[in-house]
């Protein structure tokens, strides 16, 4: 899927995280990784409270500027987390281009 994103040019993220095996009553370790497109970035962000390429999965709001944390708003959070995310109809022509390749 990566090298797929690679070289397709996807910007993309990856979140890695422990847990147990999906349907597994088991307390046995499993790692679970997350792989998703989003829109590419190019040249110098504007100062963000947070950075949307940490967040997007992970649910965390690492904010490094007082300020900028003082001035959060949840709906500046979609916002930000909505631009970073492809249209719709470009997900799934990624999407459908990649389980092609995992179908065939």
């Amino acid at each position: 899927m990566t090298e797929y994103l690679q070289s397709n040019e996807v910007a993309h993220n990856v979140f890695m995280t422990r847990g147990t095996a999906f349907g597994d009553n088991s307390k046995e370790d499993t790692i679970r990784i997350y792989v998703w497109p989003r829109a590419k970035f190019i040249g110098v962000k504007e100062e963000a409270a947070f950075n949307v390429a940490v967040v997007e999965l992970a649910g965390h709001l690492p904010i490094k500027v007082e300020k900028l944390y003082e001035d959060l708003t949840e709906e500046l959070i979609f916002d930000t987390v909505r631009e970073a995310s492809l249209p719709e109809e470009e997900y799934k022509n990624i999407k459908d281009n990649i389980l092609k390749l995992y179908l065939s």
